[in-house]
Order: C-alpha cells, then sequence, then structure tokens
C-alpha cells in the first residue's frame, strides 16, 4: 500500500474529528443537555479548524 500524502492523512483527521464530536454533541443533545452539546460543536469546529491551517502549511511545504 501506498504512504498517504500529507493532504489525504489531514483530510482524513479533520473527518474524524468531524464524526467524534458530531456522535459526542448528539448523545449528550439525546441526554438533555443542548448547551453542552452546542459547545461540543463548536470545541470541535475549532479543532478542526486548527488542523486545516496546519494541514495545509504542511501541505505547502512538501510541495
Amino acid at each position: 500500500m501506498q504512504n498517504p500524502t500529507p493532504a489525504r492523512r489531514f483530510a482524513g483527521l479533520i473527518l474524524l474529528i468531524g464524526m467524534i464530536t458530531s456522535g459526542a454533541s448528539a448523545s449528550v443533545a439525546l441526554a438533555g443537555n443542548t448547551t453542552l452539546s452546542l459547545q461540543i460543536c463548536l470545541g470541535g469546529v475549532g479543532v478542526a479548524i486548527i488542523m486545516l491551517l496546519i494541514g495545509g502549511v504542511l501541505v505547502a511545504l512538501s510541495k
């Protein structure tokens, strides 16, 4: 199997962050705590944006 490119790695990481945070926030929302659910969602978006910026820099440096 070939080594994945940095762009593919960071894209997978961003998708993983989105899936984990959406699952966690959905379970918290079903438990009845919508404020914490929104905070988890916003935290996941923040982490995904940071990973997007770091990934963009690393992809630019690898070219």
